[in-house]
């Protein structure tokens, strides 16, 4: 059983040599068994860009003067069959466009001045997920770094055409997204093809918020998940495709967090191998008791991979699981936890000029400082709609977090307001009462906000 993951990972491009700038790994003292696992660091956008060998740098701004006030015309600007690194460097603001960098236009580092300040938004369900897509990615060594993709168009009901609200594509090989955020109603990501690292991103959707056949790991990456309870589907965090053992694909999540309103499910499978791991990641009591769901009714379970190890949090319990859901031992997660290479890191594949990175002090500090701002939040503050207003941005100020809750809770509304609007909408009240307060008490204003975003 381990020989499959083991073949799986360590052919992932070593999870990809911009891995080793952000990540190192260390003894998980938990395990007591010499586990190997990644422990989160972070660095800035410069000290990221100082890495890539490039003598090209676009600035793009949607308030000008620079280069380009569009991203897709930055990218247009580079020629086909690019040889070497082009940093296009997207200032502050949101970019209401559709952005695609073809497969004839490799080695892009697409970088955002932070995800809560810039970000790519665009508005269009579709029945067909690539076309309804706000930011597409084919070309081969791609990364982002402190930017978000958006697809703002309005929840559409399941099993319906026209539902699907991509936020992005990812067909590309060898592409890495750091400190990114992606947001959706429905179909989030698109993990389509290839071998993909997200680091220290935030995710959220409803239904199959990462789908797709690639070959995946998610380190470090907060994931929150928005029910739609009009609908019988109940959310769920991946939808992995994968048909056959010889298919060496699958999602793998380091730590991090699974999050939400309402329940969800860790995922469910498209094809009769689907290949999902979640380690040491905190689960939430958003996570349904059975874990992991079944497509159909009379989908087969005996080959799917849905594993679990070292998961903590009020969701982690395995009692009640799936039937075919597997807990793995020291030995059997080594494999998808694998270190590889020489000292100081993982092992650079040294043809795109990346120089390798050894652990330094300042990488740890970063480490110990985010470890007290997003490790130690107790469970009643994941689970509550006050973090779910913040929860876009682990980069956000805590004061002025709570500064923006007890102005919130300052604001007069009418209770009988609230009542109407949950009863009238179907809401929980909790939502209804943030909306009211956020509109400052304005009820019709709260219903039209309610009425966009829900499209009911």
């Amino acid at each position: 059983m381990s020989q499959l993951p083991s073949i799986m990972f360590k052919t992932i491009y070593i999870m990809y040599v911009f891995t080793l700038i952000t990540s190192s790994y260390f003894l998980d003292g938990v395990a007591g068994k010499g586990v190997l696992t990644l422990k989160p660091t972070r660095v800035d956008a410069a000290y990221l860009t100082s890495k890539i060998k490039s003598n090209r740098t676009i600035i793009v701004d949607i308030h000008g003067p620079e280069d380009y006030r569009s991203i897709q015309d930055a990218i247009d600007s580079i020629p086909y069959g690019n040889p070497n690194w082009v940093i296009i460097h997207v200032k502050k603001g949101i970019y209401r466009e559709k952005v695609k960098i073809p497969r004839e236009k490799p080695r892009i580092f697409l970088r955002g001045s932070g995800r809560t300040k810039t970000s790519i938004v665009w508005s269009q369900s579709s029945e067909n997920n690539y076309e309804s897509s706000t930011f597409k990615v084919e070309a081969p060594h791609f990364v982002a770094y402190g930017i978000s993709f958006k697809n703002e168009a309005p929840t559409g009901i399941a099993n319906t055409s026209h539902n699907q609200t991509v936020a992005a594509y990812v067909g590309a090989d060898k592409a890495a997204f750091y400190s990114c955020g992606f947001y959706s109603n429905h179909n989030t990501i698109l993990d389509n093809k290839g071998r993909h690292f997200y680091d220290g991103c935030y995710i959220q959707g409803s239904i199959d918020v990462i789908f797709g056949r690639a070959r995946s790991i998610f380190h470090d990456c907060e994931i929150f998940v928005i029910t739609d309870n009009r609908i019988e589907i109940l959310g769920s965090v991946t939808a992995h495709t994968r048909s056959s053992t010889s298919e060496n694909t699958g999602f793998v999540f380091i730590r991090g967090k699974v999050y939400g309103i309402g329940h969800a499910f860790l995922g469910r499978p498209r094809g009769d191998h689907s290949r999902v791991v979640f380690a040491h990641t905190y689960l939430s009591k958003t996570v349904r008791p059975e874990g992991w769901s079944k497509w159909n009714s009379n989908d087969k379970v005996e080959n799917l991979y849905h594993a679990e190890y070292n998961c903590h949090g009020p969701g982690s319990a395995t009692n009640n699981r799936a039937h075919w859901a597997k807990k793995l031992s020291d030995e059997e997660a080594k494999p998808f936890l694998r270190k590889e290479g020489g000292k100081g890191g993982i092992m650079e594949a040294g043809d795109e000029g990346i120089e390798r990175v050894e652990d330094s002090k300042d990488l740890q500090q970063q480490s110990k400082a985010l470890d007290k701002l997003t490790d130690h939040v107790e469970d009643r503050q994941l689970d509550s709609l006050a973090m779910a207003s913040i929860a876009a941005s682990k980069e956000a100020d805590l004061n002025a977090m709570r500064l923006r809750e007890k102005e919130l809770a300052a604001v007069k509304i009418n209770a009988a307001e609230v009542d109407i609007i949950a009863n009238e909408l179907e809401l929980d009240k909790k939502v209804a009462e943030r909306t009211l307060r956020e509109h400052k008490g304005d009820a019709v204003a709260a219903i039209r906000h309610l009425l966009h975003v829900g499209n009911l």
